[in-house]
């Protein structure tokens, strides 16, 4: 079984390298504004999202999206 590495991580990055990430690490920093509700939400939503293409490393039932035939 082999999986498309390559695939799974520009998959991730389209999930991570934009605005809202970048605003979300921004309000990591010191003296930052703090993490609102609807910003935790997008972060869970996102985390959930990344989660779910990397299970499929350890999954086989999971990782057929990103499967090589």
């Amino acid at each position: 079984m082999k999986l498309d590495y390559k695939r799974m991580v520009k998959d991730i990055d389209r999930l991570v390298n934009n605005y809202v990430c970048f605003d979300l690490e921004l309000k990591l920093m010191p003296d930052s504004k703090e993490i609102s509700p609807e910003d935790a939400k997008e972060a869970i939503r996102i985390i959930g999202q990344v989660y779910m293409i990397s299970h499929g490393i350890t999954c086989s039932n999971c990782n057929k999206k990103y499967l090589i035939k």
